[in-house]
């Protein structure tokens, strides 16, 4: 899975400008995995998915009041990677991959509490840098406006 997350991630760095990982995204088996099935390395699947799921800017909810056996993992990284004018079509937009689950080495009372976020700033968002950010998201906190994307089955 590791082999898998990482290259998905390198494919991106090389398709959007200003791209950052934070230090605290570890990829390995003991930081990262799948919260539903099993991952399935040498496979190719194809797979519809629904990339705003469960995006609502009135009512916030938390990846755990969302999360069905539906939610996407890895497929949401190689959606972006591979259709980058999907996602620079928003002017900001956050993704919590809720399919899988972190262990944040410097958070050890939340084992397991966080899953992987990607965060979108266009180039005329007035504050902070542009660009692409993955990082970690409560999966207990409630959000407004963050997409949870699921494949459609």
């Amino acid at each position: 899975m590791q082999e898998t997350f990482d290259a998905w991630w390198h494919v991106i760095t090389q398709r959007y400008e200003n791209t950052y990982r934070f230090a605290e995204i570890r990829s390995d088996a003991a930081h990262l995995r799948l919260w539903r099935g099993e991952f399935h390395p040498n496979a190719v699947s194809v797979v519809e998915l629904d990339l705003l799921a469960h995006r609502d800017d009135n009512a916030p909810k938390s990846v755990v009041d969302v999360r069905t056996k539906a939610s996407a993992g890895l497929e949401v990284l190689a959606a972006i990677a591979q259709f980058p004018g999907w996602l620079t079509q928003f002017f900001q937009l956050t993704i919590d991959i809720a399919g899988c689950q972190l262990h944040v080495s410097e958070r050890p009372e939340r084992e397991w509490g966080f899953v992987p976020a990607i965060s979108w700033k266009a180039p005329i968002h007035p504050i902070g840098p542009v660009g692409l950010f993955l990082g970690a998201a409560d999966e207990g906190k409630q959000f407004s406006g963050s997409a949870r994307p699921e494949l459609v089955l």
